[in-house]
């Protein structure tokens, strides 16, 4: 089953799937079955129409029945992993906010006894994160990793080159990113990755 949920305009689009429906569904009383390679397809044109598609896209997919992907029907899920390697945060429900989150602070700073490296995160003057985006770039590769809201420092690889943080309010919206520099230098500000 697929469809698209009813929004206000400016609203996030998502498309929702039941894997054991779409995996095995009975069609006037045959069985109609769609492999695991039609749902990866499924995912992957979806993640193609939010450039795409004239009023964007959807934004995401959900899968409303853990049933079939419990059951490891024809190994979806092996099949899905490579899709849902790094973490995701949810789509931002944008019309329920008044007012968008401030440019965080975001400091490197090091260890004075082990020398690890770290990001030191602060919310601007009057935000309240609800989570923490932070992005590295290591090796040509970024990762991704998703803090909760009273993190305030996070520890870095050694081989990181550069960190991006995000503040992400309640209902999703991410603010300015904020490149990390070190506590020497002063602060700096870009756009995302």
């Amino acid at each position: 089953m697929c469809g698209w949920n009813s929004r206000p305009r400016s609203a996030t689009r998502i498309i929702s799937k039941a894997p054991t429906d779409t995996l095995q569904k009975p069609a006037g009383g045959r069985s109609a079955t769609w492999r695991a390679d039609e749902i990866i397809q499924q995912v992957n044109l979806t993640r193609a129409s939010v450039a795409s598609a004239p009023n964007g896209g959807a934004t995401g997919n959900v899968f409303f029945s853990m049933k079939g992907l419990m059951l490891d029907v024809d190994s979806i899920t092996a099949k899905l992993a490579p899709l849902y390697a790094e973490p995701a945060l949810v789509p931002a429900t944008a019309w329920l906010a008044t007012k968008l989150p401030s440019r965080p602070t975001a400091t490197l700073i090091a260890s004075a006894a082990t020398g690890e490296r770290y990001v030191r995160m602060t919310p601007a003057a009057g935000d309240k994160a609800w989570l923490w985006l932070v992005r590295t770039l290591s090796g040509g590769q970024w990762t991704t990793t998703i803090l909760p809201n009273e993190a305030r420092s996070h520890r870095l690889s050694a081989d990181g080159e550069r960190v991006v943080v995000n503040l992400v309010d309640r209902v999703g919206n991410l603010s300015p990113s904020a490149i990390a520099r070190s506590s020497k230098s002063p602060a700096a500000v870009a756009n995302q990755p």
